[in-house]
């Protein structure tokens, strides 16, 4: 599906970019945005390298600033020779998620114990759930008893 509309988000360091952009993504509705930081393949490839944390290197912490003069030389080197490696390795990121084996190898798959829609309708989902928790429940009654 083709987005209706594109926003760029772009400051200094610590200027609230990711606070403010995850706020926008809430009220927007998680459902209906798909929010791609262009950071994560900058750090993810630095992590990778360096046998580092990424998700210390994604979050707003003294770890991140300890390699940041590093990382943003690494990554200003690979920018010059191709301005757009890492914006191309982020919808990469994102797109390959979806269209994974893990996502989409049972979507033919039609014989299940059960089948919870989660689509909005906290009814339905938790009548779904309840047949679970139900099964669950009769399974500890009979290990109880024995």
């Amino acid at each position: 599906m083709n987005p209706s509309s594109v926003l760029l988000f772009s400051g200094k360091r610590k200027s609230g970019k990711d606070y403010l952009t995850d706020k926008i993504h809430e009220r927007l509705g998680v459902q209906n945005v798909a929010m791609i930081k262009i950071s994560a393949p900058i750090k993810t490839h630095w992590a990778e390298k360096h046998h580092l944390n990424f998700e210390e290197l994604m979050s707003a912490g003294e770890y991140k600033e300890k390699h940041r003069q590093d990382m943003i030389k690494w990554s200003e080197e690979i920018r010059n020779n191709n301005y757009g490696y890492f914006c191309e390795a982020a919808v990469k990121m994102f797109k390959g998620i979806d269209d994974a084996e893990t996502e989409c190898n049972l979507d033919e798959e039609t014989e299940w114990d059960w089948k919870i829609v989660n689509n909005d309708n906290e009814a339905e989902t938790e009548l779904g759930m309840l047949s679970i928790l139900t099964w669950v429940g009769s399974i500890s009654c009979a290990q109880d008893v024995s």
